[in-house]
């Protein structure tokens, strides 16, 4: 337990850290925001407020200006897939070998 315990320090202190960071250098760990939001999943609510200030920050400065400038959502959509038939599955799945044809 207080193995756990001391990776929760040093995860706060870490994050903690990044906090510190002035915009600028913040910005650049921009591609970092997926994994702080896997980490908004942490039972430790010191961890969840800290990754939920910085993952704001991140989208109030370089994510909010590649959303702008894309033109997209900050929300994800799915794009529509069509459905294969059972006919085009069976079609697309190899027939099994028959093992009393082959040869030992």
């Amino acid at each position: 337990i207080s193995e756990t315990k001391r990776t929760t320090e040093l995860m706060c202190e870490l994050l903690d850290a990044f906090i510190g960071l002035d915009d600028p250098r913040l910005f650049t760990l921009a591609a970092l925001t997926p994994t702080f939001s896997a980490c908004m999943q942490s039972k430790n609510e010191g961890i969840r407020e800290r990754v939920h200030g910085l993952v704001q920050r991140m989208f109030k400065g370089p994510l909010s200006d590649r959303i702008k400038s894309e033109g997209k959502s900050p929300v994800a959509t799915k794009k529509k897939v069509a459905t294969p038939t059972p006919a085009e599955v069976a079609e697309a799945v190899p027939p099994i070998a028959d093992e009393s044809s082959e040869e030992s």
